[in-house]
């Protein structure tokens, strides 16, 4: 049974009306010389924290009023009665760190 039969009924019905899975083997089916090494995974490991900034900054921005008066006032607010705000704020913070450090030229 060919590998392409064992999609489920949504991502075949999705492949032949958009071509997906052909742009998907394209993009991410490419052969690595001399085999996979570990200078290949911080390429990825930044792609993940840069996405995950957007992310978090996005939901951030939806509470954050960037005024002299209010600053500390929203921040608070976030850490203190937005769901999951806290949380939000340290993926925030946590992953910028790494980033930073890591896309740096020496």
């Amino acid at each position: 049974m060919p590998a392409n039969d064992e999609r489920s009924g949504f991502r075949r019905w999705l492949d032949r009306r958009t071509g997906l899975d052909s742009l998907l083997d394209h993009a991410l089916d490419e052969p690595i010389p001399g085999g996979a090494k570990i200078a290949y995974v911080f390429g990825s490991g930044l792609l993940f924290l840069f996405l995950s900034q957007i992310v978090t900054g996005v939901f951030l921005a939806m509470y954050y009023v960037p005024s002299a008066d209010h600053a500390h006032t929203t921040v608070a607010y976030i850490t203190k009665e937005v769901t999951g705000g806290s949380f939000l704020r340290s993926i925030h913070a946590y992953t910028l760190t790494p980033q930073s450090h890591t896309s740096q030229k020496k």
